[in-house]
């Protein structure tokens, strides 16, 4: 999981989103919001909506041009994920901000539930509402959900290249730790076929980083080099080539490859 960069978003469209958002926050009270956050949603979000092709084509290009899951980078995904629940923040149910693209199998822990640090106390609370549950307000506070569109994950977050599982960066009984331990269950980054699936873009991530330093060796052609560049840049996992960069001293075979092309530390 990488943080996604800060791409805006059509002027119109955003427009739109706002003048949306508008009508939801003047309503009297959160539950005739959330009522018709979850209404105006439903009726908005349709692919012959122009703002919401410009809202799909801006999130795809913020993943690469790969239209995958921003918490897990593996999914193909076309639905649009509210990081804050909008069953339980109306607020932000049309905010850009709060827009990223997810799969089934990580939203699918997080649905419309949510942690918070509740402000003003040292503890965190979980945020959700039952069926029959009165619909009020809930308890204000930082986000324990690591949030890709504002924070970098990999402050909080080590994919180790070995087992390809993610652990907790800082240390336990830390903030840190709570929000990453807790990213990583509630998102289900531990799936063991994305264990595969990273092992392999691995793999793949070397070779063409063995390709491009053949490459350059033989004096090819810079166009015919630079895309064995674009390549690994464009492949899928880049969370893995990241955490290559970062640990390249982890095994030989990735100091000797990024000795031999040590430009690549910064792609």
């Amino acid at each position: 999981m990488l943080q996604l960069p800060d791409l805006p978003l059509s002027g119109n469209a955003l427009r739109w989103l706002q003048r949306w958002q508008t009508e939801i926050d003047a309503l009297p009270d959160y539950a005739a919001r959330v009522t018709e956050a979850q209404r105006a949603w439903k009726s908005k979000n349709r692919s012959a909506n122009k703002t919401f092709v410009a809202v799909k084509k801006t999130l795809t290009e913020m993943q690469g041009r790969l239209r995958r899951c921003a918490y897990c980078e593996d999914s193909c995904a076309t639905e649009i994920e509210h990081v804050r629940p909008k069953s339980l923040y109306p607020e932000h149910v049309f905010d850009w901000n709060n827009f990223l693209y997810a799969c089934g199998g990580c939203n699918g822990g997080k649905l419309n539930s949510f942690r918070v640090y509740v402000t003003g106390t040292l503890s965190w609370a979980d945020i959700q509402r039952t069926k029959k549950a009165p619909v009020l307000p809930p308890l204000v506070g930082d986000s324990v959900l690591i949030d890709p569109r504002h924070e970098n994950p990999l402050d909080f977050l080590r994919l180790d290249l070995y087992s390809f599982q993610f652990d907790p960066l800082a240390d336990a009984g830390t903030r840190e730790y709570e929000r990453a331990e807790y990213t990583i269950n509630t998102l289900s980054l531990w799936r063991e076929p994305l264990r595969d699936t990273r092992e392999n873009a691995a793999c793949g991530f070397l070779d063409k980083l063995q390709g491009y330093i053949k490459a350059k060796a033989a004096n090819d052609p810079p166009h015919e080099i630079d895309n064995r560049r674009i390549q690994i840049l464009r492949s899928p996992h880049q969370t893995v080539w990241r955490e290559m960069q970062r640990q390249y001293r982890s095994s030989p075979k990735l100091t000797a490859s990024f000795v031999a092309a040590p430009e690549a530390l910064t792609w």
